[in-house]
């Protein structure tokens, strides 16, 4: 679940190190976001992707490029157009949660304005509470037979 988060000056600090120094914080809602874990993607309507579960050595890719420096990672709530980023990611961590089930955990800036008002206001009244974020995947093999999806020496001809 989505949070927005009071700003200190260790949060400005990270947003500015990302976005930009010259940033007005008080342009931002900032929200802390479960990212991504371990657990089992729901997305129903993909079968690839649907019941899919990341790895920890996933997890812990996308939290060192997440806050590598000069990265952009996008918070989007369509995926549809992926041209309609509504935020960016602006510092992300690897938590170990109950049954040792790994997560990266994000705050999450979005700029108010008119063309966010209505998702900020449907994340902060509860209605949306997930978003994407997005990164590359550089590999993936099925856990069953063990089939790699992006080396399986098939040509896109």
């Amino acid at each position: 679940m989505t949070k927005r988060v009071v700003l200190n000056e260790t949060i400005i600090s990270k947003m500015k190190s990302v976005l930009g120094e010259d940033i007005s914080p008080d342009n931002y809602v900032v929200y802390k976001a479960r990212a991504i874990s371990t657990e089992a993607i729901s997305k129903r309507g993909s079968d690839l992707l649907n019941g899919a579960t990341p790895t920890e050595n996933f997890i812990r890719s996308i939290v060192a490029m997440a806050n590598e420096p000069q990265k952009n990672v996008s918070v989007h709530t369509m995926h549809d157009d992926w041209s309609l980023s509504i935020g960016r990611v602006f510092d992300m961590w690897e938590v170990v949660e109950f049954d040792s089930v790994h997560a990266a955990y994000a705050y999450l800036a979005i700029l108010k304005n008119d063309e966010n008002k209505e998702v900020i206001e449907k994340i902060d009244g509860g209605i949306l509470d997930e978003v994407s974020i997005g990164f590359e995947i550089k590999s993936g093999k099925c856990s069953v037979c063990g089939w790699d999806f992006f080396d399986n020496g098939l040509s896109e001809d």
